[in-house]
């Protein structure tokens, strides 16, 4: 028979180690609930146990640093709990389902002794007699235990397997939504049961098309496609990294891969079949939804990111759909739209933005930046808009009839806690479907296509000018309106009356193919030389102010309106830091050197010089990240600052120890290899374009301008004869094999 517990143990879990050791102790017994008491713990916790076992730990008291309370709860009783709440670090309450008609409620207090103060005695006293009635509560989650983390990271390392998917799998806690607001009145849920009915309403809301059923194309009269061959599923197979999950068939990509040639022919048979008659099994329909947590307020639905858990054959078969259609669908996309495409990347916009803003503080040219924030961009496009964009774009209305069928009739289940919630989907596109990032750049491209400023070349009369109604900037005779990656779209225009026209222009254009902005995640930023006239948005006749900011955080880099890298370099330091103290208990453990070194130059310098590529790198900035490096080569090998110093040890001593690479001759690498890259370049971005760009018939002020990225490029490389320059290193970094051998002579 299940016993129920309720227990005081000092400082038994305040922290995860003790935590461990407490769960272990519970295997030698049987229970349904064990009540903690004066648990010490420094941060509210909701989290399921490896085993299964639920552990639900309230908060200490901030003042005394004592009390807390919680539940830990077995695995069979935790698909019953309807809810949980705590009250303070003093009083909390669990209620699970017994059966259909009966519910049951525990409770568990850590209670003042006797000759307490009388006056909180009659304020415990008081607050459990009030625990009957609703009561809010804020939970925080934490992770696996250290001890374990370690040894699968170690043994990773060693054998150099992906250190993300080890990261994944050594979570022994699988946490939960602890609490959510409501929809409608804004208030706490912190009741199972009514979550879930949050939950469902929110996603059936969203994955509900707002208008009526798609027209579904016929394949009749259609010209037929050609079979797939063999090496295309192959290749569609290979294409997927190892170590993902099955869907519901548990079906893996890694056993795919592994298959005999006879199993890719009949797969490939079965794939033309579907091709060739426009229909997909139903099974291909469902799917698992995940709710991933993106940032901001965790109470929020809006913060979450649901990912599709799809079979694989699926997405092997919409890969090879996908193949066939690339080309096509990649001639259609312009050089503004930088996502999902192949040969481009985040760091394309994040140097056109960069030169920008430096010409902007150059040449004391206004500029106004706006970045563009989405309502669940990919959830919420319409499919009738995608499937017309494919048509417009040239697509073979074979492969349109045939993921309209893949989009039709699909629905999808979300697990928050236990219970399965299933919902139908009629619009947007599965996120986790290999196809679906390009399908909705393509209706992207048809809305901003349709728009008025996007034709605009410049040459319009000299009134608009002067109205500062142009949109964009003009470069080099082209007119730069806007960039985007994927649903991240950064306006660019002159001054705020401009691009206050070319976001409601914006939001009526994307409107009708089912987008919504979101205004409170949409900033505006602009420099000193800029009109301060406020920046404006007309939502269902409201009309909305854009909140102006001096930075932001653009494709994982800040920017700012002075475009000074300072702020960056601090962040960068801080991710460094924060990837080094992730793995630090695995490279204390590793006795080799090399693989040691790997392990840090593979996750902690990457978070150090992210983005270097485009750095305006001066000596003092640069001298910052070799110390902070150096900090943390240090603590690789174990060796404080004062050690250091009594041991009388140069940099390159603890260098030889580590083993590790030198951060600032991997920026200059990175560097050069960029700049060599634009250079090189003739497809008409705008990379090149805004690195050349220098505006026509303006001055800049008295005095010397600050560094420049290309100035600094310069500093770097030495391609002078005495005192004469001999040739300027974008005419060398034209030619590849000239430029590869400028970066072998810098590169040592």
């Amino acid at each position: 028979m299940s016993t129920l517990l309720i227990t005081r143990k000092q400082g038994s879990v305040a922290t995860d180690d003790r935590l461990a050791e407490l769960l272990e102790e519970t295997k030698t017994i049987k229970y349904d609930i064990i009540g903690l008491s004066e648990t010490k713990r420094a941060a509210e916790t909701h989290m399921m146990h490896r085993d299964g076992t639920g552990v639900f730990l309230g908060k200490r008291n901030t003042t005394s640093v004592s009390g807390g309370v919680g539940f830990i709860v077995n695995s069979t009783l935790l698909p019953k709990i309807q809810e949980i709440k705590f009250l303070n670090h003093r009083i909390a309450y669990l209620t699970f389902q017994v059966d259909r008609r009966l519910s049951c409620t525990v409770f568990q207090v850590y209670a003042p002794v006797a000759d307490s103060d009388p006056e909180e005695l009659a304020d415990f006293y008081e607050s459990l007699e009030e625990a009957y009635t609703a009561c809010r509560s804020r939970y925080k989650l934490v992770k696996d235990h250290e001890e374990f983390a370690k040894d699968r990271l170690l043994q990773a390392a060693q054998n150099k397997k992906s250190m993300k998917k080890v990261a994944r799998d050594i979570q022994e806690y699988k946490t939960f939504i602890p609490c959510l607001k409501s929809s409608t009145s804004g208030t706490r849920i912190t009741s199972r049961t009514e979550m879930e009915k949050e939950i469902q309403q929110f996603y059936s809301k969203l994955f509900r098309s707002n208008r009526g059923p798609p027209v579904i194309a016929s394949p009749i009269g259609m010209e037929i496609p050609p079979p797939f061959l063999p090496e295309e599923v192959r290749a569609a197979f290979r294409s997927f990294p190892n170590g993902k999950a099955a869907g519901d068939d548990k079906i893996t990509a890694d056993f795919l891969k592994s298959c005999h040639d006879n199993v890719i022919f009949l797969l490939t048979d079965r794939f033309t079949k579907y091709l060739q008659s426009g229909k997909v099994p139903e099974k291909w329909k469902t799917s698992n939804t995940t709710l991933i947590f993106k940032k901001g307020d965790k109470e929020d639905l809006e913060n979450y990111r649901p990912i599709c858990l799809l079979p694989v054959l699926y997405k092997a078969f919409t890969k090879c759909v996908l193949n066939r259609i690339r080309t096509t669908l990649e001639e259609a996309q312009p050089v503004e739209q930088a996502g999902f495409r192949r040969s481009f990347s985040t760091i394309d916009h994040i140097h056109s933005i960069q030169r920008i803003l430096e010409v902007g503080r150059e040449y004391q040219q206004p500029l106004t930046l706006v970045f563009i924030d989405f309502h669940k961009a990919f959830d919420s496009v319409e499919p009738q808009a995608i499937w017309e964009s494919l048509k417009s774009q040239g697509v073979q209305p074979a492969y349109i009839a045939l993921l309209q069928q893949c989009y039709t009739n699909c629905t999808t289940t979300i697990t928050p806690f236990h219970k399965k919630i299933e919902i139908p989907i009629t619009r947007g596109v599965r996120q986790g479907d290999p196809i679906s990032p390009n399908l909705f750049s393509a209706c992207l491209e048809s809305v901003f296509n349709k728009m008025s400023w996007q034709h605009l070349r410049g040459d319009e009369d000299d009134e608009n000018d002067k109205a500062n109604l142009l949109p964009g900037i003009r470069i080099n005779g082209q007119n730069l309106t806007h960039l985007r990656f994927a649903d991240d779209i950064v306006l660019v225009a002159s001054n705020p009356k401009a691009a206050s026209l070319m976001i409601q222009e914006l939001v009526e254009m994307c409107g009708k193919v089912g987008l919504r902005m979101n205004t409170n995640k949409t900033k505006v930023m602009r420099n000193k030389f800029a009109s301060q006239s406020p920046v404006n948005v007309t939502l269902n006749n409201v009309t909305t102010c854009i909140e102006e900011v001096n930075e932001y955080v653009y494709l994982g880099r800040l920017l700012n309106h002075n475009n000074e890298l300072e702020p960056e370099l601090h962040r960068r330091r801080r991710a460094a830091w924060a990837a080094f103290n992730n793995i630090k208990n695995t490279t204390d453990a590793l006795s080799c050197p090399r693989i040691r070194a790997q392990l840090f130059d593979s996750i902690v310098l990457p978070a150090l010089t992210y983005g270097s590529e485009v750095w305006t790198f001066t000596q003092a900035l640069s001298e910052r990240v070799r110390v902070t490096h150096a900090a943390l080569e240090r603590r690789l090998v174990r060796i404080s600052l004062s050690e250091q110093r009594q041991r009388n040890l140069h940099r390159e001593d603890i260098r030889a120890q580590s083993e590790v690479r030198d951060p600032l001759l991997v920026i200059k690498k990175k560097k050069l290899g960029w700049a060599g890259h634009i250079m090189r370049r003739n497809d008409g971005r705008w990379t090149r374009l805004v690195q050349e760009w220098y505006p026509i018939g303006e001055k800049r002020p008295v005095g010397r301008p600050r560094m420049r990225w290309s100035d600094s490029l310069k500093e770097q490389i030495s391609l002078f004869d005495g005192n004469h320059l001999k040739t300027h290193w974008s005419t060398i970094a034209k030619d590849r094999m000239a430029w590869k051998a400028v970066i072998r002579d810098h590169i040592r």
